[in-house]
């Protein structure tokens, strides 16, 4: 940057050189030439009218001179036009007074000229300096990021947690990296914490994991709608209170006794995620899509399950009270013991559900479909 700066500052100076004294040039011919330009009377200039030569005759001829002939006054020349430089410079009071606003305005112009290249110039050094500072933002940005990632691949746990904050600090002071962050973090959590596909349970998510999971639940709300893919990612006993996935892609992912109360999973993908145990409290699903997804045991008062698709899944035991449950699809699931008591269910779908043991105490079942549907053992429900 030092080699390239140097050339174009010399370029710069040149350029404001070469406009002083084109300035200079232009004020000094322009102050020269109204003298030129305004036209002085002829008796100012030339003793009289530049084609009065007649009327001098005529006067001649009107009061010749007593002691003269007449004809000696007729043949006398005719007096000749002064060709002296020094008449051009005897000015009546009127072209006086033209030259002057003559030069008024050229000084007007001057000035003119003069404040607009000022405000030309300094517009010009002001986005070469924003174009500076933006430069040596984006550097220091450059090498937050590389020390970060640098921390990241630490082989300690206190490093690893500097890099993890790091990151979430340059995310949400750079917007146009936050989805760089994001997808690294993701990469992170699916390279670090991967789910066992053979293991009876998965073990507790680790410390580090954890707090790259926290920090992705954090930047959605942002405002900058970001992807996030935590494709088969282990979250075990995850505490993301308060979190946001909203439109995440969680399809095999495990978070089983995860803490997710108050979280905010729209419009997630979930086919084959499990959520057993957990606490979803407040939480809100609304617009889920999940084939096969486990939900059992969990926790789930108050939630909003809006126009989720829960097709086929394994929620028996769920507790939904109090829950919105409107259009949500729980067609093929498994429902055993699930507590909809004071849930909103109009317009849900059960068909070939099985819903046996399961509490409807108060709940508001306008327009559900019970096609097909296993009721036996259920209590509360009227239809």
């Amino acid at each position: 940057m030092t080699h390239s700066g140097r050339p174009q500052q010399e370029g710069g100076r040149l350029s404001k050189a070469w406009i002083s004294v084109g300035v200079l040039l232009a004020a000094c011919a322009i102050w020269l030439l109204p003298p030129y330009l305004v036209q002085s009377d002829a008796v100012a200039i030339l003793g009289g009218p530049v084609d009065g030569s007649s009327n001098v005759k005529s006067d001649a001829a009107v009061s010749p001179s007593p002691t003269v002939p007449a004809v000696a006054a007729s043949t006398q020349p005719s007096p000749q036009p002064s060709t002296d430089d020094s008449a051009v410079l005897q000015l009546t009071p009127a072209s006086a007074a033209a030259l002057g606003s003559a030069r008024q305005s050229v000084l007007l112009a001057i000035g003119g000229l003069i404040a607009v290249i000022t405000l030309t110039l300094s517009y010009a050094r002001h986005r070469r300096e924003e174009t500076a500072s933006d430069l040596a933002a984006d550097s220091n940005k450059t090498d937050r990021y590389s020390q970060a990632i640098d921390q990241l691949g630490s082989a300690e746990i206190p490093i690893q947690l500097g890099g993890v904050y790091a990151l979430e600090r340059l995310a949400r002071d750079s917007e146009n990296d936050r989805q760089t962050i994001v997808d690294v973090l993701a990469a992170f959590l699916r390279t670090t914490s991967p789910v066992d596909p053979g293991a009876t349970e998965n073990p507790t998510v680790g410390t580090v994991s954890a707090a790259a999971a926290t920090v992705i639940g954090r930047m959605q709300p942002l405002g900058l709608a970001l992807r996030i893919d935590l494709t088969g990612v282990n979250l075990t006993r995850a505490r993301l209170e308060g979190s946001s996935f909203e439109g995440a892609i969680l399809n095999g992912a495990v978070l089983d006794h995860a803490h997710l109360d108050n979280a905010s999973l729209d419009q997630t993908q979930i086919n084959n995620a499990s959520f057993v145990g957990s606490f979803l409290a407040h939480a809100t699903l609304r617009a889920a899509k999940g084939v096969n997804s486990a939900f059992t045991g969990a926790r789930a008062h108050h939630a909003d399950f809006s126009d989720a698709s829960l097709r086929y899944g394994k929620i028996t035991g769920l507790s939904l009270q109090d829950s919105i449950l409107s259009r949500t699809d729980f067609t093929g699931a498994r429902l055993h013991g699930t507590k909809f008591a004071r849930a909103r269910l109009d317009g849900t779908e059960f068909a070939k559900a099985n819903v046996n043991l399961a509490d409807f105490t108060g709940a508001d079942m306008t327009k559900a479909r019970l096609n097909n549907t296993n009721m036996k053992g259920a209590k509360g429900y009227n239809l």
